[in-house]
Parts: C-alpha cells; structure tokens; sequence
C-alpha cells in the first residue's frame, strides 16, 4: 500500500531557528558559502534550530518531531 502524493502548507518557521533567520534578510533565494565567512558566520555558529521536512509531514507534532539542533558551519564538516 502506497502513500498518495500531495503538497501540504508548511507553517511558519519557529522563531530562534535557522529557517527564520534566513527568512528576515528578506532575500527570496541567495547561495551562502560557509566557509569563506570567517568572522561574518558569528551568528551561524550559534546553536539554533534547524527543520527537517520529510516525506511525512506532522504540524500537530512539528516541534519535536521536525526541528533539531544544529551549528550550520558544522553540520556537515568537523
């Protein structure tokens, strides 16, 4: 048995997250290059709340069973 495919609403990132951050330099789409900021990444290395958005989406559960917490510089290289 097979999940139907659907676009669902994605509510607002939670404040103090990565996400909302992004979301007030107002910029609709940017590329940022973590490793040339030097000082400039200050408040990226601050740990925040990421979300992970999946195949199946709970907003009754977002919170705790999508956000996580990251250091963005980090994430991915030690």
């Amino acid at each position: 048995m097979g999940w139907a495919r659907r676009a669902q609403a994605v509510r607002r990132a939670l404040p103090g997250s990565y996400e909302s951050l992004f979301h007030r330099i107002g910029m609709p789409r940017f590329e940022l290059d973590l490793r040339s900021l030097g000082e400039a990444a200050g408040a990226l290395r601050e740990p925040r709340l990421e979300r992970a958005i999946g195949v199946l989406y709970l907003p009754a559960t977002e919170r705790g069973s999508h956000y996580f917490g990251a250091i963005l510089p980090w994430q991915f290289d030690p």
